[in-house]
């Protein structure tokens, strides 16, 4: 825009965070603003705050842009449980991300998937998610995991061993 009461031309500059700088020449008339096509200039793709800049002859301003990171879902086996022939595996996921999303998330024993759960996590939040599963046996050694997306995995086995403690007998 220009502020001032003559016609002038001037050098409008643009420069990215990364060093790409694109100019182009200006003219406008007393008063008048124009909106200036630069060429494509590459955006940052890491999360992170960026500062462009925009210079005249005699003005120059600076302009904040925030990449946001995308939701990206963590997960921890964060307790177990046995209870008689099956188990149960609670997982807390955590989404690293700054946009809350929903995403599978997948049980696994013996490196079979048994069962997927849709879980809803807001940004920067965490939810826990409880995962259960009969062996049939009341002597048993599982390997369990819980899978994200992204993939992030946490693992860990579960056993459990029958204890017989013989006959009873009574003395009368």
């Amino acid at each position: 825009r220009n502020i001032g009461t003559v016609s002038d031309t001037q050098t409008v500059t643009f420069a990215t965070p990364s060093g790409e700088v694109t100019t182009r020449s200006l003219s406008l008339d007393a008063t008048d603003s124009k909106t200036v096509p630069m060429s494509r200039l590459s955006a940052p793709s890491d999360p992170g705050n960026y500062t462009y800049e925009v210079s005249t002859d005699h003005d120059t301003h600076q302009q904040q842009l925030r990449v946001l990171q995308g939701a990206s879902f963590g997960v921890n086996i964060t307790d177990t449980s046995v209870e008689d022939t099956s188990f149960a595996v609670v997982a807390t996921i955590k989404n690293r991300g700054d946009f809350e999303d929903t995403q599978p998330i997948e049980f696994s024993v013996d490196g079979t998937e048994t069962e997927t759960q849709q879980i809803t996590v807001p940004a920067g939040a965490q939810r826990s998610i409880t995962f259960t599963h009969d062996t049939g046996s009341r002597s048993f050694t599982a390997d369990v995991s819980v899978e994200t997306q992204q993939p992030d995995i946490a693992t860990t086995r579960i056993s459990q061993a029958a204890i017989h403690n013989g006959p009873r007998t009574a003395t009368i």
